[in-house]
């Protein structure tokens, strides 16, 4: 197999270090790469040279498992079942809290080669207590295994606590040993192009109980500023959930006319979220979709069915976020009440990895809420090194980064990306009321809901399209 570039140097950076007495390397390479082919040949070669006996390989989830343990397997030729005769094994995070004793002790009797995959799920260093996962790899991993490989597409976390195994330098700014962006890979087509389209509205009535007066807002950010209407509640509003799935099915037509395979993903936020979409979807909107999630029995099973399907959607809750390799995926529709720039990349990592068509493009809707359309325009400046410096002043708060000035934005982008807005008229909706409930406890526990105000929508819907000129097609 023929390695892309950034895979042979990665290999060849991490293998020089490794040789010259360095235990830990860091990659950086953003979602849909090949971080797991990469790894996966690196673990190869150190088996050819006789620097490693053996291999474990760690996962945030089951669906990442598999795909690891087939590629260590097919790359290797080695089994990698971890039972008797196997040369290694491939657990999950989640594990970690279940291994007893005797499985530390095989580091002190083998070189142990260990690959943490999406690293950032491990927190801690010796200044700051991490989680559970974090202090197993740094009580139990660091000091004991030969060597190991971490791996990151969003190389921070949203509760302010240091990615455990990454170094950082005076100001904060993680230091990877190998780093390869976004604009590399959309460059030498081993991602797709990104275009993100932010929905808006410029016309939201918000009346409270008992009132006659109604307040306008002519924008999503500003409804969810100057009114006690939650994100949530707006991801719940059958009128935008119908336009934005109006818009997805148009993007995935138009994909489908070069990719006849081609599929789109709807993240939902909870249960009764992923109900909606999908009925809308299915009865509504007359496309075919299914549904997974944590309650759905052998969900996994259904994701794996869906990657070689002729199914159109899939709509998920929290299942296909990272790591979760299905390439038809093409559109995605956002919408999760998480808000967390690190989730945002995840999500987006999943309709970017590249098929044999050159020409696709990956097309991702969000809501024009402002913490997304900050993230999008990162995604445009193709900061993730800036995304990645760590606020050590205030390890409570609940990110990591540090926004952009829109002075950054507006200098920045100008020698790559093109931002274009839309106004694309619509008939005035009949009122549409959605509470903002307030669960109050009652007695025995239960609860009671006090809707407090509803929402009507009588403007138009504007679509604004972040696109990467550089990747722009003629």
């Amino acid at each position: 197999m023929k390695l892309r570039k950034w895979q042979s140097e990665a290999i060849g950076s991490a293998l020089l270090k490794y040789q010259n007495g360095v235990r830990n390397f860091l990659v950086l390479a953003t979602p849909g790469a090949g971080k797991t082919t990469m790894s996966s040949v690196l673990t190869e070669r150190l088996f050819k040279l006789d620097l490693i006996d053996l291999v474990i390989c760690i996962t945030p989830s089951v669906s990442v498992k598999n795909g690891f343990y087939q590629d260590l397997s097919a790359f290797t030729g080695e089994p990698m079942h971890g039972g008797l005769g196997a040369r290694g094994s491939v657990i999950t995070y989640q594990s970690l809290s279940y291994l007893k004793k005797d499985f530390w002790e095989i580091f002190k009797q083998h070189r142990i080669f260990v690959i943490f995959d999406e690293i950032h799920h491990c927190s801690g260093n010796d200044q700051f207590p991490g989680n559970a996962w974090g202090q197993a790899l740094l009580g139990e991993i660091k000091e004991n295994a030969v060597h190991t490989l971490s791996l990151s597409g969003t190389p921070w976390r949203s509760d302010n606590i240091p990615v455990a195994l990454a170094n950082y330098d005076k100001n904060n700014l993680v230091l990877p040993d190998y780093v390869y962006g976004l604009q590399s890979a959309v460059a030498d087509k081993v991602c797709r192009a990104p275009k993100i389209l932010a929905i808006d509205n410029n016309g939201i009535m918000v009346r409270k109980p008992n009132e006659d007066k109604s307040e306008r807002f002519d924008g999503i950010s500003k409804l969810i500023k100057g009114s006690s209407i939650s994100f949530q509640q707006i991801l719940d509003c059958e009128p935008i959930l119908k336009y934005t799935l109006k818009k997805a099915i148009d993007l995935l037509s138009l994909a489908n006319s070069t990719s006849p395979n081609a599929a789109g993903l709807v993240v939902a936020s909870n249960i009764q979220h992923a109900n909606l979409i999908y009925n809308i979807l299915n009865i509504e909107l007359c496309q075919s979709a299914i549904l997974v999630s944590h309650k759905v029995p052998n969900a996994a099973d259904l994701i794996e069915d869906f990657r070689s399907s002729s199914t159109d959607w899939i709509v998920s809750i929290g299942m296909i976020s990272e790591g979760t390799n299905i390439p038809r995926l093409q559109v995605c529709c956002h919408l999760s009440r998480i808000k967390t720039e690190l989730y945002f990349r995840q999500v987006l990592g999943r309709i970017l990895r590249t098929t044999t068509n050159a020409k696709e493009i990956g097309h991702m809707i969000i809501l024009a809420e402002d913490a997304l359309l900050s993230y999008a325009n990162r995604v445009a400046e193709d900061l993730p090194m800036e995304s990645a410096t760590l606020k050590v002043i205030s390890p409570m708060q609940d990110e990591l980064t540090e926004p952009a000035t829109p002075e950054e934005h507006e200098s920045d982008t100008s020698d790559f990306w093109s931002n274009k807005t839309d106004d694309f008229g619509f008939e005035p909706l009949t009122e549409y009321s959605l509470s903002d409930a307030r669960l109050e406890p009652e007695c025995g526990g239960d609860h009671i809901i006090k809707p407090t105000s509803e929402i009507s929508l009588f403007g138009s819907f504007l679509d604004r399209l972040i696109t990467l000129k550089l990747c722009q097609l003629n």
